[in-house]
């Protein structure tokens, strides 16, 4: 049983070769960032080295090498993370260096299976792939030695080098459809009551917009759903205030996260997420709306700003991003986005909306 949800059509072409006795010595599997590559990448592993005979009951999960491989304690599949990937943490991946490539990753690519049928190497971050560590792993990629598969993992096709996609599969995974996550997440058991409300799953499931991994850690981790509250709170009291007001969120903004570009980024797309709902609740577009338990604050801006107003927020956060993107001072770009929002002042309290 494959643990991937969803991509259908991934797990089919992977099906449909093994069927053909033409699965690739490489593939590079591409989507957005949480999309589900690394569970894919597990379940590819443990479908080409499966001791079941039927190839449509492949990966079984019950034999010893699926759980094995599931477990990350098998001895023929090898995880690195690349850059700046978020599997740089885990614990099966191992941070990737010239030194690693050259003295593990060599080393290991030329031996035999030791338990299974194949060897799996599987690389997460090949968008941070430089070119003096393409070239250590372009040979293998050329010269694959028997046995041995390579699953390379990135969020963007467009930022791998053309030597390194060109000599592999191109696997896409697609964003996963709302209603697809909310049954995976009413199978799964949430750490309390509203964890499994209808509303609170059909909220974190349109908020994942097709990513599986954030959408499973935001049911199972309240602390995820609770951070983005209290970011969108403060959101809406700087939208709600006046400009001395919105000047002391750009100075809190800017001392709490100093210049970690990451932070701005995800602070910059909440502000993003946020006007958007805004728009669509504006225009009456209520099943696009992302953020529900917001609904009635929506309800409550959309009475004292214009669309026209709304959009021209929308282009000015657009143009924040960009400037951040671009090492421009934090600081100044915050101030900036202040300057160009519209006056609230019929707003009154939120709390009385």
């Amino acid at each position: 049983m494959w643990n991937t949800v969803g991509h259908s059509k991934a797990r089919s072409s992977i099906v449909r070769a093994n069927v053909l006795g033409k699965v690739a010595h490489a593939y590079l599997i591409t989507g957005i960032e949480g999309i589900g590559k690394s569970l894919f990448a597990q379940d590819v592993a443990r479908f080409v080295n499966c001791l079941d005979s039927e190839s449509h009951r492949k990966p079984c999960s019950d034999c010893p090498q699926c759980i094995r491989i599931e477990n990350y304690t098998h001895t023929d599949v090898f995880y690195f993370a690349i850059g700046n990937s978020s599997k740089a943490n885990q614990i099966a991946y191992k941070a990737i260096s010239m030194d690693v490539l050259r003295d593990d990753f060599l080393t290991r690519v030329n031996r035999k299976p030791f338990e299974g049928r194949m060897r799996v190497f599987i690389f997460s971050g090949v968008d941070d792939l430089r070119a003096d560590q393409a070239n250590i792993l372009l040979k293998t990629l050329e010269e694959p030695p028997q046995n041995t598969m390579i699953l390379l993992q990135a969020n963007n096709i467009l930022n791998v080098l053309s030597t390194i996609s060109s000599r592999c599969q191109i696997l896409e995974l697609e964003p996963i459809p709302c209603h697809t996550i909310e049954e995976y997440l009413g199978r799964i058991e949430g750490e309390d009551d509203e964890s499994n409300s209808g509303p609170h799953v059909r909220e974190i499931a349109r908020i994942a917009r097709g990513r599986i991994d954030w959408a499973k850690a935001a049911f199972l981790r309240p602390d995820i759903m609770n951070k983005r509250e209290r970011a969108f709170t403060l959101i809406e009291e700087t939208v709600a205030g006046d400009l001395e007001d919105r000047f002391v969120y750009s100075n809190v903004i800017s001392k709490a996260y100093g210049m970690s570009y990451d932070i701005y980024r995800e602070e910059i797309n909440l502000w993003l997420e946020w006007w958007r709902d805004l728009i669509m609740v504006k225009i009456g577009s209520l099943q696009s709306v992302f953020n529900l338990s917001r609904l009635s604050t929506f309800e409550h801006f959309c009475k004292i700003i214009s669309l026209t107003d709304m959009l021209k927020v929308m282009s000015a956060i657009d143009k924040s991003a960009h400037f951040i993107r671009s090492n421009v001072n934090h600081r100044l770009v915050f101030d900036n986005l202040m300057l160009k929002l519209p006056s609230c002042s019929n707003s009154n309290s939120l709390g009385s909306k």
